[in-house]
C-alpha cells in the first residue's frame, strides 16, 4: 500500500508534468455499460461526443487526485471561488453516496466502509455519488467530480484548465468485440477505434509501391495457428499475420500512431 507522501510525490510529479504540458487534458477511459443518470446524456460539441446534462451543457470532471497536495479531503476542495465558477452536478434528492475518497491511504488499512460504499476509486463504475460540500454529488469513473462552468456551459477551452484539476467528460464508446491474435488491441482514435499490437503500434494493410522501409511486417510466429480471419503466411522472408488474405504491417516504433500514404488502418 502506497504511503501518503508517496501518493502526493505522485501528485506533485503530475501536476508538474501537466503544467509543461498545458492546454493539454487528462485522456478518459472507455465508457462502461450501464444506464446514464437521469439528466446526463451523451451529445456532440464540435464533432466530438461528450457527456451534457439536460439542457446541453458540458460537462466537466475536477480531478481530485491532482488535488491531494491542497488538503486531506479534495471531494470538498470546491467551495468559495470554486464553487462561484463551477456547479456541482447533484445527486437526486435522498441519494446515498457510495464512494469515499481518500481511502487506504496513509499507510494504515481504513476501517470497514459502510454497506454499499466503494472503498476502490480506480475500479468504480462510471458513475457514483460522492458527499461534497453542497450534497451528494455525481463522480465519473471514481475520479472526477462532476461539475458545469457556470460561464461559457458549453465551451470545452477549460480542458486541462488548473494544471489538469479540469477536464471534459468525453464519452468514448466501449471497444467493439472483435477476433485477432493475443496481442491485438483495439485503441481509440478520433471517436472510433483501430487495431495495434501489443507496443499501441497501428496495423495496416495494402500494397506498398514505393519507399517501403516503414512498411514493417507484422510478425507471426512458425507455428502460430490461425485465429479467425488471422492466418500466418510463410511464404516471405519472415512469418507474417493476414487477416482476410491480405497481409497486415505495423507502424514503426518511432511513429507508432502513424501508417504510410496508401495504407488502410485495420479496425475492429
Amino acid at each position: 500500500m502506497r504511503t501518503l507522501a508517496t501518493v502526493l510525490a505522485v501528485s506533485l510529479s503530475m501536476i508538474a508534468a501537466a503544467a509543461q504540458a498545458q492546454p493539454a487534458d487528462l485522456p478518459i477511459s472507455a465508457s462502461r455499460s450501464g444506464p446514464l443518470p437521469a439528466g446526463i446524456k451523451v451529445g456532440r460539441i464540435g464533432g466530438k461526443a461528450y457527456y451534457l446534462d439536460s439542457r446541453g451543457r458540458l460537462l466537466y470532471g475536477m480531478d481530485m487526485r491532482v488535488l491531494l497536495p491542497f488538503g486531506p479531503d479534495p471531494a470538498q476542495h470546491c467551495t468559495g471561488d470554486c464553487a462561484a465558477t463551477w456547479e456541482p452536478v447533484l445527486a437526486p434528492a435522498g441519494a446515498r453516496p457510495n464512494i469515499a475518497f481518500p481511502q487506504g491511504f496513509g499507510g494504515k488499512a481504513p476501517p470497514p466502509p459502510p454497506p454499499g460504499f466503494i472503498t476502490q476509486p480506480q475500479s468504480a463504475p462510471d458513475w457514483t455519488i460522492i458527499a461534497g460540500p453542497q450534497g451528494p454529488q455525481w463522480v465519473f469513473k471514481g475520479w472526477h467530480m462532476v461539475f458545469i462552468r457556470r460561464a461559457d456551459s458549453r465551451s470545452n477551452r477549460y480542458d486541462g484548465a488548473e494544471e489538469r484539476a479540469w477536464n471534459t467528460l468525453k464519452f468514448v464508446a466501449p471497444p467493439p468485440a472483435f477476433v485477432a491474435p493475443g496481442d491485438v488491441q483495439a485503441v481509440a482514435v478520433d471517436g472510433g477505434y483501430v487495431l495495434a499490437d501489443g507496443a499501441g503500434r497501428h496495423l495496416f494493410t495494402g500494397v506498398c509501391r514505393r519507399d517501403c522501409a516503414s512498411w514493417q511486417p507484422y510478425r507471426g510466429g512458425m507455428a502460430s495457428a490461425a485465429v479467425g480471419p488471422w492466418q500466418v503466411a510463410r511464404d516471405g522472408d519472415v512469418p507474417q499475420w493476414t487477416r482476410g488474405g491480405q497481409p497486415v504491417f505495423v507502424a514503426a516504433p518511432e511513429t507508432p500512431g502513424e501508417v504510410p500514404a496508401g495504407a488502410r488502418e485495420l479496425r475492429p
